[in-house]
């Protein structure tokens, strides 16, 4: 003990454990973790320094007794072939905690789950995104009379019903038109 200390010396330490049956106080000099295991919670965003980075991911120090580590499935959005194209060490990043295990001290940690979700711009009016099957039979009927008919008839359901039954039989009726000439169109 006297080669890291010595009498007179001034020095900083914590309370680890108090024992009031045998009047003893457990003392230390390593600092304790500024995130406490209790502390840590799912859904938590904490910030911390990429103290290594394996192929596997990255480890992040956020301040408690062990850095907890991103997976390189978690670290972005998409493919991700090295975490080196992601983190570096010593980048300062948010994180997501997304899973807490105290007994076997492992913190998993997430920066994909930060960004924000991308949204999808879709060319119909009302943002209604087209399935693939009405894409497949647009580019199957692109150039033709149909393609056209067809356009019209998506127009027309789009639109809002004045009268109940006066509306869908108005629909009924376009309907097996396009159909007629679709069934003509094949004989042909």
């Amino acid at each position: 003990m006297n080669d890291v200390v010595k009498e007179g010396d001034e020095i900083t330490v914590w309370v680890r454990n108090v024992d009031l049956q045998t009047g003893r106080i457990d003392l230390t000099m390593m600092r304790p973790p500024g995130v406490m295991w209790s502390e840590l919670q799912v859904g938590q965003v904490l910030t911390g320094k990429v103290v290594r980075v394996e192929k596997f991911g990255a480890f992040i120090d956020v301040g408690a007794e062990r850095p907890g580590m991103v997976h390189v499935s978690e670290l972005a959005s998409g493919y991700v072939s090295s975490p080196t194209d992601v983190v570096k060490v010593g980048d300062d990043v948010q994180v997501k905690v997304i899973k807490v295990n105290s007994k076997k001290k492992q913190i998993d940690l997430s920066m994909k789950a930060l960004e924000e979700p991308v949204e999808v711009v879709a060319d119909e009016p009302d943002d209604k995104v087209p399935t693939a099957m009405e894409l497949a039979l647009r580019r199957a009927l692109q150039g033709t009379d149909m393609a056209v008919e067809l356009e019209a008839a998506h127009k027309a359901s789009k639109q809002p019903r004045r009268e109940k039954r006066g509306g869908s039989d108005k629909r009924r009726q376009q309907q097996e038109e396009i159909l007629s000439r679709t069934l003509r169109n094949r004989v042909k």
